[in-house]
């Protein structure tokens, strides 16, 4: 029998790798592997047929935005049907084992060798390592409506392996960046930055660059009298722990003199490397004096390794912006996602320095300056092509109102031209539950991994919904060339909050870093006093080669 199962395991084995025991990616579309929360259980799944729950069909042309080719109701996004599962046997597997790197250009390489090992469940892949600090960490602010938001701590790893965490010290104006071994622990002393909070961070083979914030000593005429002083959008460079230069984005000291204001109340933005320059990606607002006048909206800053912008970049293409990624494209320019509440077009949109190859990916509820999604973020395949996920209220034709209260987790493929090559995606619909602080990362050849929370017990009301925190998830998924197939999600024993940035390691495995609390979701609280917390936990999901 157990020869038997062995076998079994084998012939398995030769198909699956987002189980982590293939050797292979997804390119036949075969059964799902269910990873269980039993680190001795693993169970192989036969997907019912994807049902299509719902359908928005997209023109993915380069004459210009995308427009609706089939208009009707939320019903527009395919749901991935429910997974009948067979047990092989409750014991952890063993296969055979072998060694797959992933490059910086994302190609992977398997060596096999003649030993075994043990491949877990996903649950079983996780380990966590603690680094306390001597300064309390500032890891929560409040969002829209008054609803509780955790950020603040990001951790990154370059390609060549180097790992930086960078977090903002409760009670002082000061972001700190550590280093940290390849065993997850501080390997040498922090810099201190001059900051206000971080919003994004790049790993560099000698320090990192980081977004942050500043008060802009520029601009002393503010939006509205709630937001003085103003704050102002920097990026800063940090070289073998010396700090290199620090050049502001916005005010009237900014790069270019713009009269915009990042978003006081939410420090959204991302920043990216190309290899030769940076692109900082971030909300702004229209000033006093400004055409658009207190209007919520985007800003793309390209600058050289030196502090020094460079042409390009995109200011105000994206109207009422609420959500926001940047992806490293072209060897000359990045290209934007943002949830627009108006232009280029109500819902997800890209968009980059060439309007007429921008895409109108997903319609949603939108309204005086509101988006009812919000943004996850996107990554690039290993075949060059593109994934986005994103959490969605929904949207019904014709009318722009939301389906329902609680959002939900969509998943979209983009070819290498950024045109969708599906439509929509919902993961799993799951009414009176909303998903919050969704994160995606590639992982293996085919494949990627989605981290979120989960709240329960919903109250909702005017786009926001307040809960009880239920659990952090995760879940492995591949694109199989006509969809994504994928183990449902399992829970995952880290200690939330955390807006978790996913960081791929040169070996496959995950990282990120968060802060252990329970997160308050119950009621809105526009004074809410985070708890002083000195631990940063970095947690590790291994990359199961075979």
């Amino acid at each position: 029998m157990a020869q038997f199962r062995f076998l079994l395991v084998l012939f398995f084995g030769t198909l699956f790798d987002m189980s982590g025991c293939g050797r292979v990616g997804f390119e036949q579309s075969p059964d799902a592997v269910t990873d269980t929360a039993d680190l001795g259980s693993e169970t192989v799944s036969e997907p019912d047929t994807v049902s299509s729950d719902s359908a928005e069909v997209f023109d993915s042309g380069t004459g210009g935005a995308d427009t609706p080719l089939d208009t009707v109701t939320e019903a527009s996004l395919d749901t991935v049907a429910d997974f009948k599962t067979e047990t092989l046997d409750p014991e952890t597997e063993t296969l055979d084992s072998g060694t797959d790197t992933d490059s910086a250009s994302g190609t992977d390489s398997d060596t096999a060798t003649d030993t075994s090992t043990v491949c877990p469940a996903l649950a079983g892949r996780l380990t966590v390592s603690d680094i306390t600090v001597a300064a309390d960490i500032q890891y929560g602010f409040t969002g829209y409506n008054f609803l509780s938001k955790y950020a603040g701590v990001v951790a990154d790893v370059h390609e060549s392996g180097a790992i930086f965490i960078a977090f903002k010290e409760q009670g002082r104006d000061v972001v700190h960046v550590m280093p940290v071994t390849d065993d997850l622990q501080q390997a040498g002393p922090d810099t201190e930055v001059a900051a206000l909070d971080v919003i994004d961070m790049v790993a560099q083979i000698d320090g990192v660059a980081l977004l942050v914030r500043l008060v802009d000593t520029g601009d002393n005429v503010a939006v509205d009298t709630a937001e003085t002083p103003q704050k102002a959008v920097a990026l800063t460079r940090i070289q073998n722990g010396i700090t290199t230069f620090t050049t502001l984005l916005t005010g009237c000291d900014g790069v270019d003199g713009e009269l915009d204001y990042n978003n006081t109340s939410d420090p959204g933005g991302r920043l990216a490397w190309n290899g030769s320059f940076y692109g900082a990606y971030f909300v702004v607002r229209g000033g006093v004096g400004h055409p658009d006048e207190g209007v919520y909206s985007d800003k793309l800053v390209y600058l050289n390794d030196s502090g020094t912008q460079v042409g390009g970049g995109i200011y105000f293409a994206c109207g009422g912006n609420q959500g926001l990624d940047l992806l490293a494209t072209h060897p000359t320019w990045f290209t934007a996602l943002c949830l627009a509440e108006s232009t280029p077009n109500p819902g997800l949109n890209t968009v980059d320095k060439f309007a007429s190859s921008s895409h109108w990916l997903s319609p949603e509820e939108t309204s005086g300056g509101y988006v009812g999604a919000t943004m996850g973020n996107a990554v690039t395949m290993s075949d060059g092509s593109y994934a986005v996920a994103w959490l969605s209220r929904g949207w019904n034709a014709g009318t722009g109102a939301a389906a329902h209260d609680d959002r939900d987790i969509v998943l979209l493929h983009l070819d290498d031209s950024l045109a969708p090559t599906h439509t929509p995606q919902v993961l799993a619909r799951t009414p009176d539950v909303e998903e919050l602080a969704l994160h995606m990362v590639p992982y293996g050849s085919n494949g990627v991994l989605l981290l979120w929370d989960e709240v329960t017990n919903l109250t909702c009301s005017s786009g926001a919904c307040f809960g009880t925190f239920q659990s952090t998830r995760v879940q492995l998924l591949t694109w199989s060339g006509t969809t994504w197939q994928g183990a449902p999600s399992v829970s995952l024993a880290v200690g939330s909050p955390a807006d978790r940035k996913l960081a791929k390691a040169p070996n496959g495995d995950i990282l990120f870093a968060y802060i252990e609390d329970t997160p308050d979701y119950s009621t809105p609280n526009p004074s809410r006093i985070f708890p002083g917390r000195n631990t940063i936990h970095v947690a590790r999901i291994r990359y199961c080669t075979q």
